[in-house]
């Protein structure tokens, strides 16, 4: 998953260059999902529409899923705080990976084919305040091959962006970087 955080307006985005807001995502159950944010706002000239930026001193980024129908209830499903910042200045972006194979998430999805969650994005600072969060609705897909004895890693599937002689593509890659599908003009 790669986002670009737009905390001011509260909004994920798809690009530097791009308006396009991430209004839904689909995750599959059991993933180790990479995650990449670039904390941006809108840019001050040049050709993109942001510019990406580091943190504030002394803040951090939380992502956290809880299911929709209650979002109120008890410990979230799947959460990650522990980000590696990448670059400095507008060469930042932060790192990490998101557990969707947590026992609480497993144990709501159960037999179901799907279940619905909300994802939130925050800014916390070290006392725990939350600042600029944005969410979005998540659709948490059954992972077709649980239980199969291979190992995972060659199930695992994430897509990725592409930007070749000024067009824009996607690609469907595996966790070990094997492109197996692109899609653009």
């Amino acid at each position: 998953m790669k986002v670009w955080w737009d905390y001011e307006n509260k909004a994920l985005t798809d690009g530097l260059n791009s308006t396009n807001r991430i209004t839904t995502m689909d995750l599959v159950a059991r993933d180790l999902e990479p995650v990449t944010v670039y904390f941006v706002k809108a840019a001050s000239s040049g050709d993109n529409y942001y510019e990406a930026g580091e943190l504030p001193a002394g803040y951090t980024v939380l992502i956290g899923l809880r299911e929709t129908a209650d979002l109120s209830a008890g410990a979230l499903l799947a959460s990650v705080s522990e980000f590696t910042l990448h670059g400095t200045g507008t060469d930042a972006y932060y790192t990490a990976d998101f557990s969707l194979n947590t026992a609480a998430l497993v144990a709501a999805l159960g037999t179901s084919s799907t279940l619905d969650c909300t994802l939130e994005v925050a800014l916390v600072s070290a006392s725990g305040v939350h600042k600029y969060s944005a969410q979005i609705p998540v659709r948490i897909l059954l992972d077709v091959n649980r239980g199969d004895p291979a190992p995972s890693q060659l199930y695992s599937y994430g897509a990725f962006e592409v930007v070749r002689d000024g067009k824009r593509y996607v690609q469907l890659r595996t966790s070990m970087g094997k492109v197996v599908a692109e899609f653009g003009p």
